[in-house]
Order: structure tokens, then sequence, then C-alpha cells
């Protein structure tokens, strides 16, 4: 596997991993720091059980705002790993 097709796996997993794996820890270390954040105010008006149970209802509960910044800054790691990691391939 190409060393941007890591990247990309490894920021789908945790936001930031992708720019660590591509040594970029400055936009790595922004990524997991920012997504950790709005994944924990997310998480603090969803309950784990009722996520897992699949009460949808208590989505609506959190601030869909900060579930799209999540999303986005996920997207936007896995997309910046990527172009990163084509920009300066492995040796």
């Amino acid at each position: 596997m190409k060393k941007y097709g890591i990247a990309v796996f490894l920021s789908a997993l945790l936001p930031g991993a992708g720019q660590f794996y591509n040594r970029n820890w400055i936009k790595g270390t922004l990524f997991l720091v920012v997504s950790s954040v709005l994944m924990e105010e997310v998480m603090r008006n969803i309950s784990l059980s009722d996520l897992l149970a699949g009460k949808v209802q208590s989505l609506t509960e959190a601030n869909p705002l900060f579930l799209l910044l999540t999303l986005a800054i996920a997207f936007w790691s896995m997309i910046d790993a990527y172009r990163h990691g084509k920009k300066n391939p492995a040796p």
C-alpha cells in the first residue's frame, strides 16, 4: 500500500494519525485536539448506552453543529493526509 493510502486509513481511524504518520506533527496535534474537544462535546449529551441501543431520539439532544463539525474535521484530516502523502511519496 502506498504511503498516502496508509495515511488516509490512519486518519479514518483517528483524526490526526495520518498526519503523524506523514511526520506532520503540528497538524496532527491540531486535528487530534480539535476532534477530541468536539467529540467530547457531542458525547456529553449522548450516553454511550443510548447510542449503542440505537435510540435515535437521543441524537437530537446533542448540538447537531458539534456533530457536523466533528465529521467535517475527520474528513478534512483524511483529505489532508492524502494530499500530503501524495505530495511527499515514500522513498
